[in-house]
């Protein structure tokens, strides 16, 4: 009986070098039975992209009329005016510059700053 065991084994081991050698090598350290095998020829890794934080934020940059008006409580002439300040003074160097804006007060900024970003 430990002939025919030893046979076989030594056939499944023929096999398996000409199969490729790694299946081989495997067997060869009984590695089958004591860890999981795991090839990394196949495997791709990606880096994490980064979380664009502004995202949905509507930059009040480069914004035209109808995303502006989009914030809560900015009407249509009220967007012209962040576009025509933001023309004048070339763009806003931080979110709360704003407030300089003809009819954006310090509430109306409080209702809009989670919803713009400068860049």
């Amino acid at each position: 009986m430990k002939k025919k065991t030893k046979m076989i084994t030594a056939a499944a081991l023929f096999a398996a070098i000409a199969a490729g050698g790694y299946i081989a090598e495997r067997f060869e350290r009984n590695a089958f039975i004591e860890e999981p095998v795991v090839r990394e020829e196949n495997v791709f890794y990606s880096e994490e992209a980064p979380v664009n934080e502004n995202a949905d934020k509507i930059n009040i940059n480069n914004a035209g009329r109808e995303e502006l008006s989009k914030l809560r409580g900015i009407g249509a002439s009220l967007a012209d005016r962040i576009i025509a300040y933001r023309q004048s003074h070339g763009g806003f160097g931080a979110a709360e510059e704003i407030m300089n804006v003809s009819g954006i007060s310090e509430s109306k900024f409080a209702d809009i700053k989670d919803d713009i970003c400068i860049e």
